[in-house]
């Protein structure tokens, strides 16, 4: 969900991101279904004021043709890749340009894809800060059961 809150005299939404969890905008569709799908999660909290790797930790490391796998409730497992990336400066800017920014993440041509958003600071510090939105857009390519998945092993 999301919350009012006030920002330089303006009232704006404020996304609340879970800590432990990466957040699906409720405003927007589902995993495999037409429309964009925008999902957040912090690449440096991992508790209110508690620093460390987040949920989206290193998302700017993604390549194009990365697969991203997305597993729903009812063990679908469906398959998006990586179609670009890009930084977009929040920090500092007018509400008409973040304004803008928002309206270009959520764009929607109704074609299934799935936007990831996290925080960043610059190549030279990326868990630093929150300078700039580091986007993810990917495209679903396919629709899967999780044992079609390789396994991630750390």
């Amino acid at each position: 969900g999301w919350q009012v809150v006030y920002e330089g005299g303006q009232q704006v939404s404020e996304w609340q991101i879970p800590f432990d969890a990466v957040g699906h905008l409720i405003t927007t569709v589902n995993d495999g279904e037409a429309g964009n799908m925008v999902l957040s999660g912090h690449h440096n909290l991992i508790a209110p004021d508690t620093f460390g790797l987040g949920q989206f930790a290193g998302l700017w490391n993604l390549q194009v043709g990365d697969p991203i796998y997305i597993f729903d409730e009812m063990n679908r497992v469906f398959v998006y890749r990586v179609d670009h990336s890009y930084a977009l400066r929040e920090l500092d800017e007018p509400n008409a340009i973040r304004e803008e920014h928002a309206r270009q993440i959520f764009a929607d041509d109704g074609k299934p894809v799935a936007t990831f958003i996290t925080c960043w600071n610059g190549a030279n510090a990326p868990l630093s800060g929150n300078t700039f939105r580091w986007i993810v857009v990917t495209k679903l390519v396919a629709k899967t059961d999780a044992s079609q998945v390789p396994s991630v092993r750390g």
